[in-house]
């Protein structure tokens, strides 16, 4: 296991579709190849991991919206289906909150252009791995944390911004199976120490002119 190389390329989705009065329908959905392959070894559809949100919200007023919804997600080593809660409440022109249960709670800062975002985070990532060994045979590993962090985003373009974010992170579980169901067929279980993490992304929203 230590000389495998963990990779994983995917794309994420943040729909939002205004309804009558108040409410409001919200999607949020990802898909990703998640695993050891290589440029020699090309993933396959095997290593496509997806999760899919689908939310109803109502805005309370200019600084408070709610929803609730039911979250199908394959990253947290078995296939889960469970209920998700999202509370935003914009307390002043810099600071803010936005809690979605049970994966993630953020304080944020602004400065009064928008263009500058400050998160003090904490959230829980799951990641499930595709592993193939010599003698043929598909592992799958499953990487499950909880995270403490602060990340800074900026505008560099209309519709173009970049993040940076640290802190630390435990991990809850860190397990090889034999099947895509982690619950039942653990076959390598570890245990680790909390570590230091740092990242760096770069994302696209939707042009300012949309928003009028």
């Amino acid at each position: 296991m230590e000389g495998k190389n963990l990779n994983q390329l995917g794309v994420s989705l943040y729909a939002i579709k205004p309804l009558r009065g108040n409410t409001y329908l919200l999607l949020r959905a990802s898909a990703s190849l998640n695993g050891d392959y290589s440029k020699q070894n090309a993933p396959t559809g095997d290593y496509l991991k997806y999760s899919l949100a689908p939310m109803i919200g109502w805005r309370i007023n200019d600084f408070t919206t709610y929803a609730v919804g039911l979250a199908y997600s394959e990253n947290f080593g078995r296939i889960s289906v469970f209920p998700l809660l999202s509370f935003n409440k914009t307390f002043n022109d810099r600071w803010g909150t936005e809690i979605l249960l049970p994966l993630h709670v953020k304080l944020r800062y602004n400065t009064p252009n928008k263009k500058n975002f400050i998160y003090l985070k904490s959230e829980v990532k799951g990641s499930t791995y595709n592993v193939s060994f010599k003698s043929g045979k598909m592992g799958y590993l499953n990487n499950t944390e909880i995270r403490h962090l602060i990340s800074y985003e900026r505008e560099i373009y209309d519709f173009l911004w970049v993040g940076v974010e640290a802190g630390l992170r435990s991990t809850l579980n860190f397990s090889l199976s034999e099947t895509a169901d982690h619950k039942n067929s653990v076959v390598i279980e570890n245990r680790l120490n909390q570590s230091f993490f740092t990242g760096f992304s770069i994302f696209i929203v939707p042009p300012r002119k949309f928003g009028h």
